[in-house]
């Protein structure tokens, strides 16, 4: 079995719009982690970014152990060298092969695109 983690770097709505949580596929959106936190605490308080990152990077620990999703869409805002890094730091124990790709409606440069398996560029909607 093989593990295929795409990146998507695109709006929020067109991220929510295509990318769903199907039977072998997990989505993790922090605006939708962090929103969720929001609903569930008492006083409606907003998490810290700490919080977020505790939720995502449990998130990315449940899908590296299960046997059965292959797929994870990360919706990421800002693509960093250091952010593709740690996440490959975070799928490094895992017992499967991971395939890195990246999904995105910009240009993006030649050294973060090096690191992924593939990079698809995704064409605008004609609503």
């Amino acid at each position: 079995m093989m593990k295929n983690v795409f990146i998507v770097k695109c709006n929020r709505e067109k991220f929510e719009r295509h990318f769903s949580k199907k039977r072998n596929s997990d989505v993790i959106n922090h605006h939708d982690i962090r929103e969720r936190l929001t609903n569930n605490d008492v006083f409606k308080t907003p998490p810290s970014q700490e919080i977020v990152q505790f939720q995502i990077v449990k998130r990315i620990n449940s899908f590296t152990k299960c046997k059965k999703s292959e797929f994870l869409f990360l919706y990421q805002e800002n693509l960093t060298l250091d952010f593709i890094e740690g996440l490959k730091g975070l799928f490094s124990p895992c017992e499967f092969p991971i395939s890195y790709h990246l999904v995105t409606d910009e240009e993006i440069s030649n050294r973060i695109g090096s690191k992924f398996n593939s990079v698809q560029k995704m064409e605008y909607d004609k609503d």
